[in-house]
């Protein structure tokens, strides 16, 4: 969940070694134009795809040249997150699915970079597709404005979920409420053509958060998203957080689908480690 620390610090990357700086993003764009050249000579490539695509990249340019700064010159991810999941359905059919993501930010910008990891119950286990987000931070009057870029990397293995390149672009409206916040996305999804009925789609989230105390915060979520394989998984979440220290926080997960499509219940917990 975006809101749930809004505006709370952050790492910022200092620009004091120029020769670093100049070093940083010639790399970090060389390997921007590497994915971009791999990835428009791919066969039935829409022209809309390819703009959002291009877009995704080369908005990612900061990203990748935190990423490149935070690895040169020591600097540490703002944030690590790691979340362990039970996955079932009405058949009583489960998985599990862990992710693990790190965030980095310089100024507006923040670049968040996630890798699951699905274990069947079959035994069959391997990673899922990862995601790359870049977010980009305003404020206008009390209400939070962030814009979201995300590319779906195509690195999962076969046996586990379908390998896609997705592309997702969306709007997140957020304030505050006494001690608790509100806020709602609203996106769009161009998905990669296979032989599954992937069509492009709108998603949707609404939800809240309210401070207990000063360690315990509860929330829910309401989720109107797609699936991997196409269909449209809507879900209502309820979550609670117990903050440890300034840096750890846990938080308990407990979801229900609300589709035929959907997962049945969805359970799990998460660990979040800030720098």
């Amino acid at each position: 969940m975006n809101s749930a620390s809004i505006r709370k610090g952050g790492i910022y990357v200092k620009h004091s070694q120029c020769d670093a700086l100049i070093t940083a993003t010639q790399h970090a764009t060389r390997q921007i134009f590497t994915i971009l050249k791999s990835q428009l000579i791919q066969p039935h490539m829409t022209w809309s795809r390819s703009l959002v695509l291009g877009c995704v990249l080369l908005l990612n340019v900061p990203l990748a040249l935190a990423v490149e700064m935070s690895t040169t010159n020591g600097y540490l991810p703002e944030k690590w997150t790691l979340g362990y999941f039970r996955v079932s359905d009405e058949q009583g059919r489960s998985y599990w699915y862990s992710n693990l993501s790190a965030q980095y930010r310089v100024q507006s910008f923040k670049l968040k970079a996630s890798l699951p990891h699905i274990q069947r119950e079959n035994g069959d286990s391997g990673i899922g597709n990862g995601l790359l987000k870049l977010s980009w931070m305003n404020q206008w009057q009390q209400v939070f404005v962030d814009f979201h870029l995300r590319q779906r990397l195509a690195t999962a293995a076969k046996r586990v979920t379908l390998p896609v390149h997705d592309q997702g672009l969306s709007l997140e409206l957020s304030g505050r409420i006494g001690r608790g916040i509100w806020f709602t996305e609203f996106g769009y999804w161009w998905r990669e053509k296979t032989r599954f009925d992937r069509k492009n789609t709108g998603s949707l989230a609404l939800g809240g958060i309210i401070a207990l105390s000063r360690s315990w915060i509860i929330g829910s979520v309401i989720d109107h998203k797609p699936s991997a394989l196409g269909q449209i998984d809507q879900t209502f979440s309820a979550l609670t957080q117990y903050r440890w220290t300034q840096r750890q926080k846990t938080m308990l997960y407990v979801g229900k689908g609300l589709t035929a499509d959907s997962p049945d219940w969805i359970t799990g917990l998460q660990w979040q480690y800030r720098y």
